[in-house]
């Protein structure tokens, strides 16, 4: 069912932050019910005016024993089934996080070794291709940024940002 949107546009606020867990499918496709069920959330947001910060995650930390999360493999086929839905719903989508690596997505302690250099650039690169390049996306870390895109401003590189919402970093 839908998450069910309109009370909170209703209150006058118009972005949300989901959080959208994939626990569930560390070693396995997203089931097409949960990526229905996505969309159908996606629409209600479209129907109360809304927009979303959105970030996928298998796991809500804890730091540093972090639960786990997904093989590159994993998060790349995952990836791959929410293209059409993160295109799909672009209107509606203000920014991706990248997530998908670590405790709770911010990339770093990653229980498959994904905080890395390479890993993560070929997980962001993946997530720009599955986004529309009208949409960005925010990686958890300055330096990261800064490493995968070394020379001058290219289309690409605005197309990456900076989040943190750890308030003691």
């Amino acid at each position: 069912g839908s998450a069910g949107f309109s009370p909170l546009r209703a209150t006058g606020h118009t972005l949300v932050h989901l959080d959208i867990r994939l626990d569930d499918w560390r070693e396995t496709n997203i089931p097409q019910e949960m990526l229905d069920g996505l969309s159908a959330n996606f629409s209600d947001l479209r129907e109360a005016g809304g927009k979303a910060i959105v970030r996928f995650t298998y796991n809500h930390g804890p730091y540093p024993d972090t639960e786990p999360d997904a093989s590159k493999e994993q998060v790349l086929l995952h990836i791959g089934q929410l293209t059409p839905l993160l295109q799909n719903n672009a209107d509606v989508i203000a920014w991706l996080e990248a997530g998908f690596i670590g405790a709770w997505g911010e990339w770093h302690t990653s229980t498959h070794g994904l905080d890395n250099l390479t890993d993560k650039h070929d997980i962001l690169f993946a997530i720009l291709q599955a986004l529309p390049e009208t949409r960005f996306v925010q990686v958890r870390y300055p330096a990261n940024i800064i490493e995968m895109f070394p020379a001058p401003a290219t289309a690409v590189k605005a197309r990456v940002a900076h989040h943190n919402d750890c308030f003691v970093s």
